[in-house]
């Protein structure tokens, strides 16, 4: 290992407490130090070490190029970036604890609502079901190792077992998650534009089974992206001896280019199907409505005007699943592909991945509160059977039993109140003709895309 004059030099002036986090989530709930394949830059809350070697450290296997920085660019910034990265770290750290909060607490509703009651036992309500199962994975999984790689970068405690499982973990929930948004997203496009076909689709036992094989698919991806992971550790700056006091979850194995495969299976793919699929959703809609609105001109006006409130609902609903799934997805892939690619001598780059790497974990996260606000709080039929079930909780003579189930029919079913069954919120046509207590309605064009 060769130590130049100028690293000396930047060794004895910045070998202070800076707490600057430049690292790399190649892994979800993973921060991983960036390196260069010459000239690398090691950044911890200990000290600032430039180091020229011609062998640099087992990183280096992801191919980490974008902190290849010039010490003097940091000889620069000293003075600032304690203050600043600080505020950033308690700044972040509060985002944190208010998303796993948001995350729990939705995901955990979704998850009682659906199992305590009944008439929620539908194919789309199993879908965000498992949709909820792998949010709380993830937050469960990676948030305290997020938590504590924010603060203590320098020192992965857990050991190389723990390493690899946290990996695994948070790559089968990220990868089950997406799968099973995919596989929501092609039930609603069957039952609206395929509605002969939705009775078969929609059996809870055929869709008990694409569950288990989502989850058994996301493990498999998995598998090989964990594979790389366990503890490594980083060369000392003066000596060809590795830092054994200070070991880190990281890339030990090299096996390929996975990063830009699961970019394209758990990205692209899925945009691309989740877009096209909601475009046509969207036209079908929209054709249904000018039919019903030729069909029902001069009789039931306000029947229609209703249909066509709820399409246009429905549609906005549609817009923003697809654009909550780019936004919260979109800065973790684009952060992990210009670790790998990124220019190690651009100054802009490395700003902007410095900004890109904090808000990829926050939108990464993010993603777990966003699908309970997105398909439940959005819903009429949720929203009642959480208050249903909340009352049931605090009763004094229920505890969050099934005991009201039958009121609670009644009221998602409009028994009992002024609610129309023909424009239930989220009931398809088939299972509106298997309750006795139903009559079946003429109007099934949006009873079918709603939870």
């Amino acid at each position: 290992m060769i130590i130049t004059t100028a690293t000396i030099n930047t060794v004895i002036t910045t070998t202070t407490i800076i707490p600057l986090i430049i690292y790399t989530r190649v892994l979800p709930s993973t921060t991983i130090p960036i390196t260069a394949t010459t000239t690398y830059t090691t950044i911890t809350f200990h000290s600032l070490v430039t180091i020229t070697s011609p062998n640099p450290p087992s990183t280096n296997l992801c191919k980490h190029r974008l902190l290849n920085m010039t010490s003097g660019y940091f000889d620069e910034h000293t003075e600032k970036i304690e203050e600043e990265d600080y505020t950033m770290i308690i700044a972040m750290t509060i985002v944190y604890i208010v998303i796993t909060i948001m995350g729990l607490v939705g995901n955990v509703a979704t998850c009682i609502v659906i199992s305590k009651n009944r008439v929620m036992h539908t194919a789309t309500n199993y879908y965000l079901f498992s949709m909820a199962i792998s949010d709380l994975l993830l937050l469960v999984v990676g948030m305290p190792n997020e938590m504590h790689s924010l603060w203590y970068p320098a020192k992965y405690l857990f050991g190389e077992v723990f390493c690899i499982i946290r990996g695994l973990a948070a790559e089968t929930s990220t990868n089950a998650s997406i799968l099973t948004i995919c596989a929501f997203t092609v039930e609603r496009y069957i039952g609206i534009c395929h509605p002969l076909r939705s009775h078969t689709m929609s059996n809870l036992g055929r869709v008990t089974r694409f569950i288990i094989i989502i989850w058994i698919g996301a493990v498999i991806f998995a598998v090989p992206q964990a594979a790389q992971y366990g503890i490594v550790y980083e060369p000392l700056y003066n000596s060809t001896m590795f830092d054994l006091e200070n070991p880190q979850c990281n890339i030990k194995f090299n096996l390929g280019p996975l990063f830009e495969i699961s970019t394209f299976l758990f990205f692209c793919t899925p945009m691309v199907l989740i877009l096209v699929l909601y475009v046509k959703i969207a036209l079908e809609l929209h054709k249904s409505s000018n039919m019903a609105r030729a069909a029902t001109i001069g009789s039931l006006v306000s029947s229609s005007t209703l249909d066509r409130s709820r399409n246009k609902a429905v549609i906005k609903m549609l817009v923003a699943v697809v654009i909550a799934f780019f936004v919260c997805w979109a800065p973790f892939h684009a952060q992990r592909l210009m670790s790998i690619y990124g220019d190690p001598g651009n100054k802009t780059m490395f700003t902007v991945y410095t900004y890109l790497n904090h808000i990829s974990g926050i939108l990464y996260y993010l993603s777990t509160c966003v699908n309970p606000i997105l398909y439940h709080t959005m819903s009429n039929r949720f929203r009642q059977a959480l208050q249903v079930t909340l009352s049931n909780c605090f009763s004094s003579k229920n505890s969050c039993s099934d005991s009201d189930a039958d009121f609670l029919n009644r009221t998602l079913n409009g028994m009992g109140s002024l609610r129309n069954p023909c424009h239930l919120r989220g009931v398809s046509l088939h299972q509106t003709m298997r309750k006795a207590s139903f009559k079946p309605c003429t109007t099934t064009t949006t009873t079918s895309t709603n939870t």
